[in-house]
């Protein structure tokens, strides 16, 4: 799979899920572009998705397999809302929504459920965490969940 491929597996999944918990999920150009995904019609959990990047998964072997491992943050926010002691909209939600660990933790398996088809013995995601999203330095109203997918590149060799 290219990588266009597997970012839109990602945003079908997610996109899916949407469909339940209000919002949408776009792809995001850059960091900035992604800060301006989660912030697009307040209300609503959006979640965007970033290539982050490629790496061999058999470095030790120079990459012969030309097996890699593709890193992907996704950005998940809730969208805005008040609460007079703001941490509880992480546990108790806001406007009716979920609250933000619940968006994190269904997304995160939704994301670990994924498959990738061109690479059968390695189609797991790999899950590499979640944690709170910064921007230069500064925390934002958002978590990122990160994942890597396997793929198979082109054989280096195949045209010799």
């Amino acid at each position: 799979m290219t990588i266009k491929e597997q970012m839109e597996m990602v945003q079908d999944a997610l996109n899916v899920w949407h469909k339940g918990v209000g919002g949408s999920c776009k792809i995001a150009n850059d960091e900035p572009n992604l800060f301006q995904i989660l912030g697009e019609a307040p209300g609503a959990p959006r979640t965007a998705i970033l290539f982050d990047e490629e790496d061999p998964r058999d470095a030790e072997n120079n990459d012969i397999s030309g097996r890699v491992d593709r890193k992907f943050i996704i950005a998940v926010s809730r969208g805005r809302g008040f609460k007079l002691e703001l941490g509880k909209t992480l546990t108790e939600g806001v406007a009716g929504g979920l609250p933000m660990f619940e968006l994190v933790e269904q997304s995160r398996e939704i994301l670990r459920k994924l498959r990738v088809t061109d690479v059968p013995e390695e189609s797991v995601p790999r899950y590499y965490g979640s944690k709170r999203l910064q921007f230069q330095g500064i925390t934002t109203d958002a978590y990122a969940v990160t994942i890597g997918l396997p793929a198979q590149i082109p054989d280096q060799y195949e045209n010799e």
